[in-house]
């Protein structure tokens, strides 16, 4: 999907990759930090218009996100941004590509963990695929009453007057369903080793587990990981304010 279609590839272009619920929308303010001319794509599930269509496998999601990427490359270095489980899916398609020379730029971590740090966890519950799509929409757990329902979901987007609130039912369900493949092909894949630098952006406040750490991708980055700590919560990461910090920043890195 273009967040900022372009035709010039001087400085390559940036790719953003869809957190577990399988929409890239939440990427969409990253643009304002870029030259108008630099092109920003955001990947977006197969699952969403395809529910039974779920990759087997983070690998085989992550090679078919390279494939469409090359579709519309036009030139220069793949810059890589990924918020959450998008964050472990993008530090696998750049593995990909590195192997295959694709040249890499700029990598950016939000938030996100490696997959095996949650391993204990054999199926995610249905109550975190809601809460996905929630955090998709800026949302937080607390608009549904207790109520973890795709109607009590729709309900709370449509309240909260989110730019998701128009979805269909079946869209909403899709995004449900994208999301418990999403967390469980991620739990059974351990990650390759990136030989390249990795900047990692850690939320201060609330990060996406109380035991995470960022080094624990230190075993599968061979570059320097590079962390920048932002003042939110996992769930804000992509809202205006952490952004302002963060779109700064990454547009920095990949201009120079």
């Amino acid at each position: 999907m273009p967040l900022q279609r372009s035709g010039s590839y001087e400085h390559g272009a940036l790719y953003c990759i869809h957190p577990a619920g399988g929409l890239s929308w939440c990427y969409s303010s990253m643009t304002k930090y870029l030259p108008g001319d630099f092109p920003v794509w955001g990947t977006q599930a197969r699952g969403v218009l395809s529910p039974d269509q779920q990759p087997a496998s983070l690998e085989v999601m992550a090679r078919d996100y390279l494939a469409e990427i090359r579709k519309v490359h036009r030139g220069g270095p793949l810059h890589i941004v990924g918020w959450s489980l998008g964050g472990m899916v993008a530090q696998v398609l750049v593995a990909i590509a590195h192997e295959e020379d694709f040249p890499i730029g700029t990598v950016a971590l939000l938030d996100a963990y490696p997959s095996e740090a949650e391993s204990n966890i054999e199926h995610p519950p249905y109550e975190d695929a809601i809460s996905s799509v929630l955090a998709m929409a800026g949302l937080e757990d607390d608009v549904l009453s207790g109520q973890f329902t795709s109607a009590a979901l729709a309900e709370a987007l449509t309240e909260h007057a989110s730019p998701m609130a128009g979805l269909s039912s079946d869209t909403i369900d899709a995004l449900l369903v994208t999301y418990l493949n999403t967390a469980k092909i991620l739990r059974e894949y351990a990650h390759p080793v990136l030989e390249t630098d990795v900047l990692f952006f850690s939320a201060l406040k609330a990060g996406v587990g109380k035991d995470h750490n960022p080094n624990e991708w230190l075993p599968y980055i061979g570059g320097e990981l590079k962390e920048i700590g932002i003042d939110c919560t996992h769930r804000e990461m992509t809202q205006p304010g952490p952004m302002s910090l963060i779109g700064p920043a990454i547009a920095r890195e990949v201009l120079r």
